[in-house]
C-alpha cells in the first residue's frame, strides 16, 4: 500500500483525487497518463493501490473525491467486490473498471450504486476525465435530493397537522399523512376511495374553497368543518398550494389541515367564563375593597407596634455620643435590614476596664429584636449589675441565661434555634490589653500593614447550656486597629456577579484601611458596602465597630 503518496496529496480547490483500486500496474500507468496534466483549471491526483484491503485503508486515513475500482483483485473479486467497498464507504463516488465490453456487468454495478463503468483499454483521456467529472457531479447531486427528500418525507410522516396530496381539482387524494387519518378516522384504503368533497360538512363550503384557490392560487388560513367517518364536526384551518411538473404545469394541490375543534370549544367555555367571571368580579371588588381597609388598618397597627419596638430597641442600645464617650477614637456601623434589628452593640465601663460587645442574633426583623432585647437586657444583669469583667465568664453567663428563658432543657427535641453570635472586647486602655472571648464572631487586628484574625469558641449561645468559652489576651501596639463585626456586612449579595461579599474580600479591605483616621475608615466602609449592595436588597442586618489605639 503507497501510504507515502498519501503525504504527498495537496489539497487545492481545483484538485480531484482519485483512488484507483487496480492490481495491474500497466493499467495504473494508462490511467496516470490520461490524467496527467491540467483540464479546464483542474488537474487530477492519482493514488494506487494494488488490493481492496489496502484500498480501504486509503479512504479511511483520507478523504477522495472518487475511487476507480477493478472488480477482479488478488483479496475480492466480481461485483463482491464493489459491495464491499460501498458497504464500508457509501459516502465516495465509484466507477468500476471491467476487463471486457460486458454491459450486464456494467449496469448491475450501476444498480449496486456505481456512477458509472468504464472498459480498459477502450477509454480515451477526453473520455475518463469526462466520466470522472460526471460521476462526482452525479454523487454529490443524488445526495442533496436524497437529502431533500429526507427532510421532507420526515415532516410528511411526523407532523402533527394533517398532510395531504390531492388531484388536479381535487378529484381525489394521492397521499395523506397518518395525522389525516386520525383526524377524520377512517383506514387508509378508504381515504383513497373518498373524495374530498364528501368530507366537507357543507358542500357549498368546498365549491367557496375551490373558487378561492382559482382566483389567488393558494388557501391561506381558511377556517372549514369537516366531518369525521362517523359524522362529528371538525372546525379545521386549511392551508392549499399547488403542485407543479418541471414545466410549471399545475398537476395537483398539496395542503395542510389543522384541527381546532378544542380551540373552538375552549373559546367557547372561555365566554362564558369570562361573562361569569365578570359579574363575580364586580362583587369580588367590593368585597376586596372591604378587605384592604381593613388590612391597611391592621398594618397601620402593626407599623406603629414596630416603631414603637424601635424606639424600644434605640433607648436600649448606646447612642454614638456615648460610644465616643467611652472610647473617642472609635466608629460604629449599625445598618438594620428591617425597621428593628436582630443585630445589638453594647459598651460600658467598670473600674479601668472598657468592654464592647457586638451580637448577632438568630433572625432578624422582630424576631432578631426579641432576643437583641434578652441579650442587652441580661449583659447588664451579668456586668452592670454583677461586676463580672472576664469576657469568658460573661459568655457562658450568658449562654446559662438565655437557654434557662428559652426552656431548652425542658423541651425533648430542639426545634426552636434561638440564640446568638457575639463577640466581647474588653480593653484596658492604660495598660494597652485586651481581652477577648467569642461565640463564633472573629476579631480581626491591623498592625503595620498585616493583618490577624482571632477566632472565637465555634458554638453560638443557647446551642449548648454546658459550653466554655475560650478567653485570649492581646497585647496593643499605638496605632493598632480592631475591628468586630458581624456576618451581615461579608453575606451581602451584590457585584457584578451578584455574589457574596465573602470573609476574604472583607479582610483584604480592613487591611487596606492602614493609614486612614478612623472616620474616614468608617465612610470607606459604608461605601464599599452600598456600592457593592448597589440595586439588591440587604439580606441581613449589619452591624460592626472599629477602635485605634493611641
Amino acid at each position: 500500500m503507497n501510504f507515502k503518496a498519501i503525504k504527498k496529496i495537496k489539497t487545492k480547490s481545483n484538485e480531484i483525487h482519485v483512488l484507483v483500486i487496480e492490481d495491474n500496474p500497466a493499467d495504473i500507468r494508462i490511467l496516470e497518463y490520461s490524467l496527467a496534466g491540467e483540464f479546464d483549471g483542474t488537474t487530477y491526483q492519482i493514488t494506487p493501490a494494488n488490493t481492496l484491503s489496502s484500498g480501504l485503508q486509503l479512504v479511511e486515513s483520507f478523504k477522495f473525491n472518487i475511487a476507480l475500482l477493478d472488480l477482479n483483485l488478488p483479496d475480492s473479486a466480481g461485483l463482491d467486490t464493489l459491495r464491499k467497498f460501498n458497504s464500508t464507504h457509501p459516502n465516495t463516488p465509484v466507477i468500476v473498471l471491467t476487463g471486457t465490453s460486458d454491459d450486464g456487468t456494467g449496469k448491475e454495478a450501476i444498480r449496486m450504486g456505481a456512477q458509472d463503468y468504464m472498459v480498459k483499454g477502450e477509454f480515451n483521456d477526453s473520455m475518463i476525465r469526462k466520466v470522472i467529472d460526471f460521476s462526482i457531479e452525479r454523487q454529490q447531486i443524488n445526495k442533496m435530493l436524497y437529502e431533500q427528500d429526507y427532510k421532507y418525507r420526515y415532516i410528511f410522516d411526523n407532523s402533527l397537522d394533517a398532510i395531504f396530496i390531492a388531484s388536479r381539482g381535487a378529484k381525489k387524494f394521492n397521499n395523506f399523512n397518518t395525522s389525516l387519518q386520525r383526524m377524520l378516522g377512517y383506514e387508509r384504503n378508504e381515504l383513497f376511495e373518498i373524495k374530498p368533497i364528501e368530507i366537507f360538512k357543507d358542500s357549498n363550503s368546498f365549491f367557496e374553497c375551490s373558487n378561492l384557490f382559482m382566483r389567488n392560487g393558494f388557501i391561506k388560513n381558511k377556517e372549514i368543518e369537516l366531518l369525521d367517518k362517523h359524522g362529528a364536526t371538525i372546525h379545521c384551518l386549511i392551508n392549499v398550494n399547488d403542485v407543479r411538473d418541471l414545466n410549471q404545469r399545475i398537476i395537483g394541490l398539496q395542503g395542510i389541515v389543522t384541527d381546532i375543534t378544542s380551540l373552538k370549544q375552549q373559546k367557547e367555555k372561555l365566554l362564558l367564563l369570562n361573562q361569569d367571571l365578570e359579574r363575580k368580579v364586580i362583587f369580588r371588588t367590593k368585597e376586596l375593597l372591604e378587605a384592604k381597609q381593613k388590612v391597611d388598618e391592621k398594618n397601620k397597627l402593626v407599623e406603629s407596634s414596630i416603631n414603637y419596638a424601635q424606639n424600644i430597641q434605640n433607648a436600649l442600645l448606646p447612642t454614638m455620643g456615648e460610644v465616643r464617650e467611652l472610647v473617642d477614637n472609635s466608629f460604629l456601623i449599625f445598618k438594620p435590614r428591617d425597621t428593628v434589628s436582630g443585630d445589638f452593640y453594647w459598651i460600658n465601663q467598670i473600674g479601668n476596664k472598657t468592654i464592647y460587645i457586638i451580637g448577632d442574633c438568630t433572625g432578624h426583623g422582630v424576631p432578631g429584636a426579641f432576643m437583641s432585647f434578652i441579650g442587652v437586657q441580661q449583659l447588664n444583669e451579668i456586668i452592670c449589675e454583677g461586676r463580672q469583667t472576664d469576657p469568658s465568664k460573661i459568655l457562658f453567663e450568658l449562654n446559662h441565661r438565655v437557654n434557662r428563658l428559652l426552656k431548652k432543657d425542658e423541651r425533648e427535641s430542639h426545634e426552636i434555634h434561638e440564640g446568638m453570635d457575639i463577640g466581647v472586647c474588653v480593653f484596658n486602655f492604660q495598660s494597652r490589653t485586651l481581652e477577648y472571648a467569642s461565640a463564633r464572631r472573629p476579631l480581626y487586628i491591623t498592625r503595620e500593614e498585616e493583618i490577624w484574625e482571632i477566632k472565637g469558641t465555634p458554638v453560638s449561645i443557647g446551642e449548648n447550656t454546658h459550653q466554655v468559652y475560650e478567653s485570649k489576651k492581646i497585647l496593643l501596639n499605638e496605632e493598632d486597629n480592631v475591628y468586630l463585626f458581624t456576618d451581615g456586612y461579608a453575606d451581602q449579595i451584590g457585584g457584578t456577579r451578584n455574589k457574596k461579599f465573602m470573609r476574604g474580600r472583607f479582610r483584604s479591605l480592613l487591611q487596606s484601611l492602614q493609614g486612614e483616621n478612623i472616620d474616614a475608615q468608617k465612610m470607606i466602609l459604608e461605601r464599599e458596602f452600598e456600592e457593592w449592595k448597589a440595586d439588591e436588597i440587604q439580606i441581613d442586618d449589619v452591624c460592626g465597630f472599629g477602635l485605634q489605639i493611641s
